[in-house]
């Protein structure tokens, strides 16, 4: 209850009061105390009434009652209906003496009754310093406090008004002195102002009425009261009028950050409107320095951003042009620059080349550009190696009105050119143009120069990347055409014949470096030797364009010009060409069908006659061809010509092989009526393997008839001619010796090994007894010879095996065998059975299973389908 009572005389006593109320209160309730007589009975009569707490101790209510007494202030304690429950001294000598209740007292104010007790049942002030005048003389002004102590309980602070008058100066006054001290003493400038208005109500500007010491510090401005802000500062911007206009006339309390150009400060500001009508307060501070600084670290930090932009873009870059697009794109990007572009400065500085840049709602400038021709003064500057400044092309005086007039044609209002500089000479340079007039901040320059070192820096680094990758690409394409040129030759030479190499040769060519590839003899009856496509529905196409379409020899692409001697390059292909040139309906359709896009013709000797190799590509995702692809293939031709220069040589080899050949075999088999004889020779698809083969046969008076199969090392023409000798020989030989195998093998033997025969030869002979059906047969080093019963039973007869002619040893000597009535004996050549890489005794079982399959075929052309049949297998 004292805390209540304390806490709501907080509320409406003076701070002094309350202090020495709190003191009396304390002393009262620590030391002995007094109560008047009239007081004191009036106390202890009251006591029950006032406590309001029925478990509130004796001893506080006691310190309470004593407090109430005690106070200096009036206090009054009544209740809703102004029934006095308790007075203390103070309150008694300052009512007149009729103040025994409170309703005369609150009479003086109508409705003052009615506002007490409608007031709500809460703790708390409900009238506060309400003036009570009384009708005596001299009576003194008092001024009343009412407050709610408790629910059912009002309490009434009596104070003479004169006294808190001057209590009030007083501490008004001492208030006014803080204020001052503390006014003068802020580092924050103060101003007073009052809104300036037309004579519609506007604002238009505003007036200093009051200032503090620290105003003009930090405003700059002096001597500014009594003066309007557009007085002291004629551009100041119109929104500090505005901002203010809110603050005087429209109530509002503001606190912003606003800069000012026209003073050249950005300040921090608390505004609040004072109770005059239009006038308002202004606290502010100088942030001049902070918001530079704050400016200054998002620039750098803006810069570094761009800095880590470019450096990670630059980063990705393979190519020079590649670094100078994403350089002139992201510097654009970040000065919002209408076109920037990287130039490369020519040795002698007359010239600058731009491969690429980037604009926006600007023309491309790429190309060669003559420096002088915007401004040799400036142009000059740039060589030297200073930054060109252009803010106004169209008013600089370094241009003279043609070199304005260049600028402009490019689009330019101004434009920066930085130069870069190497060994005292300038060779890039970077500029970046606005359409309209611009003027660069010094931080933007510097941007602008540290973005052409970092270009530059990158320009070199991908463009010695990019050669070092050129270098090792050009090494690894050599290896690779080395390779392929070495695996192309080595099939070239196991392959016979120059149509048979020719195809095999545009067949590796393509895909591997053509689409499409033909081997030519233009002033051969049939050109067209071999060709090829990738796609094969377009084969036919290419083949009836190559046989139908011949171009004049006067014509540069001409095949014949080719033939001659002549390399000749068709980079790319245009339609516009392709109209231009003369070709009928049919030509343009084949044309159209092959959609050539790039192709090569090469000179290829093919031996008897001047041929041409060609190479194309399609349209499609190839590159066309180049310089080094036309090397590349002038080297294929001329490697590719020998071999089918040789094969031409073999082929004409072979032909004279084969009629020197058939021209030393017999003309004619013996015939008996008892033995049917036939015989095949059929020469090898390799052409230098002609000329070792021979066969021939022999009747002795005695009715004897031998057959002899022989096989000369070696080939072509020489191995033909020894084979012709040895057949002779054996012919000679038969008539002047005994029937006998052996010893004809034997006697061929000793002229083998004369002057006239041959280092090493096989051969094997069979003679039958036509009489009795015994065979005799002798082999010297050959296979042998295979014998076929009539019941299809087959077994090769080896027991008279002997080394090969010409080999030394102990000679040939004879077995024999009883042939039954329709016996097959098959004497034949290492040909008929050999197959690369595999075992002879498979060709063995084979030339047995295809002999027992014909052995009861008829005799004529037996020995045609005996080999067609094992030909089939090779």
């Amino acid at each position: 209850r004292q805390a209540d009572l304390l806490h709501s005389l907080d509320r409406v006593l003076p701070a002094q009061a309350v202090v020495e109320r709190s003191e009396r209160a304390d002393h009262t309730a620590t030391g002995p105390h007094r109560v008047g007589p009239g007081c004191g009975a009036h106390a202890r009569g009251r006591a029950p009434a006032v406590s309001g707490v029925p478990s509130a101790r004796p001893g506080q209510l006691e310190g309470l009652l004593h407090f109430f007494y005690l106070c200096p202030m009036g206090l009054i304690e009544f209740s809703d209906d102004g029934t006095v429950r308790r007075i203390n001294p103070a309150a008694t000598a300052m009512l007149p003496a009729d103040s025994t209740t409170m309703l005369p007292i609150l009479s003086q104010v109508a409705g003052l009754v009615d506002k007490i007790r409608t007031a709500p049942a809460t703790v708390g002030p409900i009238i506060e310093n309400h003036p009570l005048r009384f009708s005596a003389p001299g009576s003194p002004i008092l001024a009343l406090t009412v407050v709610r102590t408790n629910v059912d309980q009002l309490m009434a602070v009596i104070a003479d008004a004169t006294v808190l008058t001057a209590r009030a100066d007083e501490h008004l006054a001492a208030s006014e002195a803080r204020f001052r001290s503390v006014f003068d003493s802020i580092d924050e400038g103060f101003c007073l102002c009052e809104m300036v208005l037309d004579a519609n109500g506007t604002p238009i500007d505003y007036r200093f009425v009051e200032i503090n010491p620290m105003f003009e510090e930090m405003s700059g401005l002096v001597d500014v009261l009594g003066k309007t802000a557009l007085e002291l500062v004629p551009d100041l911007e119109r929104i500090w009028i505005d901002t203010y206009a809110k603050v005087a006339l429209g109530g509002e309390t503001l606190r912003f950050e606003q800069g000012s150009e026209a003073m050249g400060r950005w300040f921090d500001v608390f505004s609040m409107p004072v109770d005059s009508p239009g006038r308002f307060a202004v606290v502010f501070k100088d942030r001049t320095q902070q918001h530079r600084a704050q400016l200054d670290l998002k620039a750098a930090a803006r810069a570094d951003a761009f800095r880590a932009r470019l450096a990670d873009g630059l980063r990705l870059a393979t190519e020079p042009l590649m670094a100078q697009e994403i350089a002139a794109r992201l510097l654009g990007e970040f000065l919002g620059a209408d076109r920037v572009h990287y130039v490369d400065i020519e040795p002698d500085g007359e010239y600058g080349v731009v491969a690429v840049d980037y604009g926006v709602g600007m023309a491309s400038v790429v190309g060669r550009h003559r420096l002088d021709d915007y401004g040799p003064t400036v142009m000059a500057q740039l060589r030297a190696g200073s930054t060109v400044i252009i803010e106004d092309a169209s008013q600089d005086p370094r241009l003279s009105p043609a070199q304005r007039l260049a600028t402009a044609r490019l689009g330019v209002g101004a434009y920066v050119m930085a130069p870069l500089q190497r060994n005292n000479r300038t060779v890039a340079a970077i500029a970046i143009h606005h359409q309209d007039v611009y003027r660069w901040s010094d931080d933007e320059l510097t941007i602008i120069t540290d973005c052409l070192d970092r270009t530059w820096t990158a320009v070199v680094r991908v463009g010695a990347e990019a050669a070092a990758r050129e270098n090792e690409a050009l090494e690894r394409r050599g290896r690779e055409r080395a390779e392929f040129l070495a695996e192309l030759l080595s099939e070239l030479e196991g392959v016979d014949g120059v149509v048979a190499r020719a195809q095999r040769l545009v067949e590796r060519m393509v895909p591997r470096i053509a689409d499409y590839a033909t081997v030519e003899s233009p002033e051969a009856a049939k050109p067209l030797l071999a060709s090829t496509h990738i796609d094969p529905a377009r084969l036919e196409a290419l083949r009836e364009l190559r046989e139908r379409h011949r171009l004049p020899g006067s014509h540069p692409s001409s095949v014949l010009r080719a033939a001659a001697g002549e390399t000749h390059l068709l980079a790319r292909s245009t339609t516009a060409a392709l109209d231009a040139a003369t070709f009928t309906d049919d030509q343009r359709r084949l044309i159209t069908q092959l959609d050539p896009l790039s192709h090569i013709t090469v000179p290829l000797d093919l031996g008897g006659a001047r041929g041409v190799l060609l190479a194309g590509l399609t349209r499609g995702d190839r590159a066309p061809y180049t310089a080094e692809d036309l090397g590349f293939l002038t080297q294929i031709g001329e490697r590719a010509g020998i071999l089918l220069a040789s094969a031409h040589l073999r082929e004409e080899e072979r032909e004279v092989s084969l009629r020197l050949q058939r021209a030393l075999l017999p003309d004619a088999l013996v015939q008996h009526p008892w033995v049917d004889i036939d015989a095949c020779y059929l020469a090898a698809d390799r052409a230098l393997e002609v000329g070792g083969d021979w066969y021939d046969s022999f009747l002795w008076p005695e009715g004897h008839v031998g057959v002899c199969v022989g096989d000369v090392v070696g080939h072509g023409i020489e191995s033909a001619a020894s084979m012709g000798r040895l057949r002779s020989a054996a012919s000679a030989l038969a008539a002047h010796i005994e029937p006998s195998p052996a010893a004809l093998l034997n006697a061929l033997d000793r002229f083998a090994q004369g002057a006239d025969g041959t280092s090493f030869a096989t051969a094997c002979c069979a003679v039958v007894e036509v009489a009795t059906g015994v065979l005799r047969y002798s082999s010297a080093g050959h296979p042998p010879i295979l014998l076929v019963a009539p019941s299809g039973q087959t077994s090769f007869l080896s027991d008279a095996q002997s080394p090969p002619l010409c080999a030394g040893g102990a000679g040939c000597f004879d077995a024999t065998v009883v042939l039954e009535p329709g016996s097959l004996v098959v004497l034949y050549s290492d040909g008929l059975i050999e197959r690369r890489g595999e075992c002879i005794d498979l060709g063995l079982t084979r030339l047995a299973e295809a002999a027992a399959g014909l052995a009861t075929s008829p005799m004529a052309n037996l020995a045609d389908r005996l080999v067609a049949r094992l030909s089939a297998h090779s």
